[in-house]
């Protein structure tokens, strides 16, 4: 027995895809990819070197994160970091971008609040064992009766102290 196929036509399957795509969204999106492009190729002496080299991945919690293709081209942009970011402020303050954020291509990168955050029983029972370890430090030098000794001093440097204490003492 045969299912019946409901088959959509290219042309439909390509109209729902667009109709789903907000057209002033990704004007804005193509604007800020060429205006970093732009922005990044005016560097001296190798801006146009950094701008092929380098790409927006994404735009969260205000931060612009850029992926380069190595490492030297992420340090040369991160040198240039104030001045590329002063840039994309004055031709899109309405995204208040706080940051850029470089990532090296292929390594993840989190852009979220949900990167793990100590709990607060994890960090109570570090405190504690660091507590109970002092605890036993502090008791082991009050039995060793280290204290309240006096160290003995040799008695020529005694007065080379002395007398440093009170030159500076006098001048000062």
């Amino acid at each position: 027995m045969k299912l019946p196929v409901d088959y959509s036509s290219a042309a439909e399957l390509l109209t729902n895809v667009f109709d789903n795509i907000d057209s002033a969204q990704m004007k804005k999106t193509n604007s800020v990819v060429n205006a970093w492009k732009n922005i990044v190729s005016k560097i001296k002496p190798d801006g146009e070197k950094l701008a092929a080299h380098s790409r927006i991945i994404d735009l969260k919690n205000n931060i612009l994160l850029v992926e380069t293709d190595h490492p030297g081209w992420t340090q040369l942009l991160q040198m240039r970091r104030s001045y590329i970011l002063k840039g994309l402020k004055l031709q899109f303050p309405d995204l208040e971008i706080s940051t850029i954020g470089f990532k090296l291509k292929g390594d993840n990168f989190e852009t979220t609040d949900s990167q793990k955050k100590p709990s607060f029983e994890s960090m109570d029972k570090v405190i504690t064992e660091r507590v109970k370890d002092s605890d036993k430090y502090t008791k082991k030098y009050i039995k060793n009766d280290n204290v309240n000794k006096k160290q003995e001093i040799n008695p020529e440097l005694q007065k080379c102290l002395d007398k440093l204490r009170n030159s500076i003492l006098t001048n000062h």
